[in-house]
């Protein structure tokens, strides 16, 4: 069985994220979260006055779609830099106490939280690239997974997905 290239990208950011959680802790990976939140929200709310602004800058030189454009990229990247430099002098006090174990598993839990976050993006991304009906996108696990959890939160029911056994559910057989 041959693996699309999406799930093995998918799953290599996934355990990237995860090993690298567990490296940096629980401190510094949350704030690595926040960072990409405030990328977006910073995209998300200062496109338009940051596209205004800089129509009126430029006389008009730079405007429509395109000021909003950057305007937001230069809003979520400014959002960006502001969350790292908050998390790069808060993370001096943690430093002198070290990284324990509890701080790790905590790094390496938010780092998968992290991991389907961007993982999430890349298959939309790839969706949206090459249409749902490119051979990579529509026999991906991953594809499959996130339509199964999209159907579960639309209906409120819980998801499932193809392969995995039930776990929750009586035996089959009696035990012996």
């Amino acid at each position: 069985m041959k693996v699309p290239m999406l799930d093995l990208v998918v799953g290599a950011v996934m355990a990237l994220a995860i090993v690298r959680g567990f490296f940096v802790g629980m401190i510094r990976e949350g704030f690595s979260v926040a960072a990409i939140g405030a990328v977006v929200l910073g995209m998300l709310y200062g496109a338009q006055p940051a596209g205004l602004w800089l129509e009126q800058a430029t006389a008009g030189e730079v405007g429509g779609q395109p000021a909003k454009w950057i305007g937001g990229l230069a809003c979520g990247i400014a959002a960006g830099i502001a969350i790292g430099a908050l998390g790069r002098y808060l993370r001096r006090g943690a430093r002198i106490v070290g990284l324990g174990m509890a701080d790790r598993v905590g790094g390496s839990a938010i780092g998968a939280a992290e991991g389907a976050l961007i993982g999430t993006l890349l298959i939309v991304g790839a969706t949206r690239a090459f249409g749902p009906q490119h051979p990579q996108v529509a026999n991906a696990y991953s594809v499959a997974v996130m339509d199964e959890l999209q159907f579960a939160i639309e209906t409120g029911t819980m998801p499932q997905l193809p392969g995995l056994p039930n776990v929750a559910s009586a035996p089959t057989e009696p035990r012996r």
